[in-house]
């Protein structure tokens, strides 16, 4: 009966979760029974603190290498965003430059006539009637200018800007456009309005000019088919051209 006493209270004091120390007996020494309950939740909470530490660790990881990938990356944008600054910095400078020259002072500015339109010292109208080359020419020429001389590319961008405008939106669905170039003289030197030869830049339609029909002396534009490139045609057709004055002080 004792014994089953003591056993008892062992189990209680185990289960209870409270150390229990026994005191020395006659026949054995003094004995300690340990909060076991107690420990395995100690262990089982370093447990979770580690895991937690693990899993903190490795998203401080990942933050470092997202940071030193794009840190590479976005070195090289800044890198090439200086570089396009540097190269637009030249192309101001460059644009200002140019401004001072191509633009004078207020009193001095030119100025086109009525229903042309200005680039730089050049002015430029687009008729609304269609002629032939011929006449075409005499006309800009009674106006003071000449047939329109597109002979740098800047020049030429600036006139076909127009023409989209003003011809493809009209009634004419292919409008052909003359402009001063021709080879009525010399068969195969083509001459610019002005009295000067073609060389240089030019913006002939790849296989232009042909002569396919052997009276393909003019150039002009043909919008629709063959866009602002230059194309060669009969001189006898009837169709729209553009004339060139200088402008003038106002």
């Amino acid at each position: 009966m004792g014994v089953k006493v003591v056993l008892i209270l062992t189990l209680g004091a185990i289960v209870s979760g409270q150390q229990t120390v026994w005191p020395r007996t006659q026949d054995g020494p003094e004995v300690q029974v340990q909060n076991y309950p107690d420990k395995l939740k100690k262990d089982e909470a370093e447990a979770r603190q580690v895991d937690q530490l693990r899993e903190h660790l490795a998203q401080l990881q990942e933050k470092i290498d997202f940071l030193q990938t794009n840190g590479t990356k976005q070195d090289i944008f800044i890198a090439e965003m200086q570089e396009q600054v540097r190269n637009l910095t030249t192309k101001l400078s460059l644009l200002k430059q140019a401004s001072s020259v191509t633009y004078p002072e207020p009193s001095e500015r030119l100025t086109c006539p009525s229903g042309y339109e200005q680039f730089k010292n050049l002015c430029f109208n687009f008729s609304s009637d269609m002629k032939t080359y011929s006449e075409a020419r005499s006309t800009c020429q009674a106006a003071g200018g000449h047939l329109a001389v597109p002979r740098e590319e800047e020049i030429h961008a600036f006139v076909t800007s127009f023409l989209y405008t003003k011809y493809l939106s009209s009634s004419s669905s292919d409008p052909q456009i003359y402009f001063g170039l021709t080879d009525q003289k010399v068969k195969g030197i083509w001459m610019w309005d002005d009295g000067s030869k073609l060389s240089g830049w030019s913006n002939w339609y790849p296989g232009e000019p042909h002569d396919l029909s052997g009276t393909e002396r003019c150039a002009e534009w043909r919008l629709a088919i063959f866009g602002d490139f230059w194309i060669d045609d009969e001189c006898d057709l009837k169709n729209y051209y553009v004339c060139e004055v200088s402008a003038t002080a106002p």
